[in-house]
């Protein structure tokens, strides 16, 4: 079906059944789909997608840092080391939620388009309009995550608000533009994962307060049920370990 491209369809029931799609838009499904079809195997074109979104997430840190100091030795450290952060390493490569990787090529894209717009007036509106479509696509790729990023995205502004010196740089309709139409924009798959809920679960929620809580050997060890650094003591068998 990826290969051909038959019945290439998205529907939010998909985003809660296997463990590597659950509460996941389609962006990287689509992106590793048009990778595989010209690799021709699915296996390869998900590793070089996968290699490639890895890559792209040390730039776009990078392209942020850049226009937030001014530095390019800057924007290289903070790329180097968004790339190979813990939880960036622990979530794509050790954990398998391969679809993450692009969230992290995605996150720094809102705040480098509000750095572009307070110190490129005349590219203010082309900037707001990239700034929006990357909330969106970030909103594509894993709902949850757009929130928290938007979350921090308007303390960053208020921060920028609260300055004299960067709040005359602000352009109040710019902002809003990107803000407004990244949320319309994101209703695409926000609308439909609202009113498919109760099909998906999403309805009636989960709880994991009934789950084992995980041992001080897996937290401090980095140990789960995907990568056993150490022996997991009886009913500990979860995926917690490092995520926590």
């Amino acid at each position: 079906m990826h290969l051909t491209c038959d019945d290439a369809v998205w529907t939010p029931i998909l985003s809660v059944g296997s463990y590597f799609v659950q509460f996941y838009g389609f962006t990287f499904a689509y992106l590793s789909g048009v990778v595989s079809a010209i690799v021709g195997d699915v296996e390869t074109g998900l590793k070089i997608t996968l290699g490639l979104v890895h890559a792209a997430s040390g730039v776009t840190a990078y392209l942020y840092v850049r226009a937030l100091t001014g530095s390019r030795s800057a924007g290289f450290v903070a790329g180097l080391a968004y790339v190979l952060t813990f939880w960036h390493t622990q979530l794509v490569l050790i954990m398998g939620r391969f679809t993450a990787g692009l969230v992290f090529t995605l996150i720094p894209l809102p705040f480098y388009a509000i750095e572009q717009i307070r110190k490129r007036p005349r590219a203010r509106k082309s900037y707001a309009l990239a700034g929006a479509i990357s909330i969106a696509l970030l909103s594509f790729t894993h709902p949850g995550y757009a929130f928290w990023t938007i979350g921090f995205l308007l303390l960053y502004i208020a921060v920028l608000v609260a300055s004299p010196q960067t709040r005359r740089q602000l352009p109040k309709r710019e902002i809003a533009i990107t803000l407004g139409l990244g949320l319309a924009f994101s209703l695409y798959l926000l609308l439909p994962m609202w009113v498919e809920r109760y099909w998906t679960g999403l309805g009636v929620g989960f709880s994991m307060a009934n789950q084992a809580k995980p041992s001080w050997s897996q937290l401090l060890v980095w140990s789960n049920y995907r990568v056993r650094l150490t022996g997991i003591p009886a009913g500990h068998n979860h995926w917690f370990g490092g995520y926590v």
